[in-house]
C-alpha cells in the first residue's frame, strides 16, 4: 500500500480510534521515519503502548496518523539513518519498521473497526 492510499483508507475510519498494527498484538502507530532499507522510502513505526511510552504522551489515533501523513506529504523532511534529507510522496510504499530496522513488512490494508480501534494490516513482502 502506498502512503497516499494509506492516508485515503484512514480517512474512512473513525478519527478517534486507536490505530493498531495487525496481526501483531499490542502495537500501535508511532509515526513516519526514513526506512533503513532504502532511506528515500518511508517507514511506519510502531510502539508497544498507545501513548504511555511515546515522548509526547499523545494518543496515537487515526486522526494523529492522518495529520502525520499530511505533514509528510506536505514536504516535512525526514533524515536517513546514516544521513541525508528525504521527502516522501503519495506513491511511496508504506514500509513498517522502526528507525534503524530493515525488514520486509509493508502495510497492505486498513481495517476499520468501531470508534475505538482501527488496524494497519501488515504482511512480509517476500
Amino acid at each position: 500500500m502506498t502512503l497516499g492510499a494509506l492516508r485515503d483508507a484512514l480517512a474512512r475510519c473513525h478519527p478517534d480510534a486507536d490505530l493498531c498494527v495487525k496481526p501483531l498484538r499490542g502495537l500501535y502507530y508511532a509515526g513516519i521515519a526514513s526506512w533503513r532499507g532504502i532511506y528515500a522510502e518511508p517507514a511506519i513505526g510502531y510502539s508497544t503502548e498507545g501513548y504511555a511510552d511515546n515522548e509526547c504522551a499523545v494518543r496515537r489515533t487515526v486522526a494523529y496518523a492522518i495529520a502525520d501523513i499530511d505533514a509528510t506529504l506536505a514536504g516535512r523532511v525526514h533524515h536517513g539513518w546514516k544521513g541525508g534529507e528525504f521527502r516522501y510522496r503519495r506513491g511511496e510504499t508504506a514500509h513498517v519498521d522502526n528507525p534503524g530496522q530493515c525488514g520486509d513488512a509493508v502495510v497492505v490494508d486498513v481495517e476499520r473497526g468501531d470508534e475505538y480501534t482501527a488496524w494497519l494490516v501488515v504482511e512480509v513482502s517476500r
